[in-house]
């Protein structure tokens, strides 16, 4: 397994985008219908960045790092909105709840 860190593949992902998407990016099955997802989501976001979101995000999740993302987006300070935060916070307990 490759060695990566939450932060650095949650930057490469986005942190908003990270939250917005989460469920997506863990039970993703087909990349290009994710990265059309966030793209109909936010157009401004080019396809060829939607990609490399997706596949980073679905390394955040095969290295077991989705939870330490989603802390570092609660604690992220003013980079996110307090609506992103409370869902990752929402997210966050969830997941906590299932094991």
């Amino acid at each position: 397994m490759e060695n990566f860190s939450a932060y650095e593949l949650l930057s490469k992902v986005g942190l908003s985008c990270f939250a917005e998407h989460y469920y997506d990016f863990k039970f993703c099955t087909n990349n290009a219908e994710v990265a059309k997802k966030i793209f109909l989501h936010n157009p401004t976001r080019k396809e060829s960045g939607n990609k490399t979101r997706v596949s980073k995000a679905k390394k955040i999740f095969k290295n077991r790092l989705e939870k330490e993302a989603l802390q570092l987006i609660i604690n992220s300070g003013s980079k996110v909105s307090p609506e992103i935060k409370q869902l990752a916070q929402e997210i966050l307990a969830k997941e906590n709840n299932e094991g």
